[in-house]
């Protein structure tokens, strides 16, 4: 059996800790996104490290082999369209590297 919470070569995945937060409409307030894990293949509360800090994302651009079709401007419109809604929505400040 493959032990998805750990990688060959890479850091194990460890999930914010939030135990302070007992009140489960407390913390659903706080930090209301899930974000899927694809490591673990489960949802995790999204929780940034600061409540003040800019969250940095870094998202890598398609592979291009051939001529440049639509079908490459999705990296970038699914970038765009998630980073509104967490902006203008849940009031994150996220900085795009």
């Amino acid at each position: 059996m493959v032990d998805n919470n750990s990688s060959p070569g890479l850091f194990p995945w460890v999930c914010p800790d939030c135990d302070s937060i007992t009140d489960e409409n407390a913390l659903n307030k706080l930090h209301p996104v899930f974000i899927y894990n694809t490591l673990t293949r489960s949802k995790n509360r999204f929780i940034p490290r600061s409540t003040n800090a800019p969250i940095a994302w870094y998202q890598c651009g398609p592979t291009v082999y051939s001529d440049s079709h639509i079908g490459h401007a999705r990296t970038y419109i699914g970038l765009d369209i998630l980073r509104r809604v967490l902006t203008n929505y849940f009031g994150y400040n996220i900085i795009v590297c």
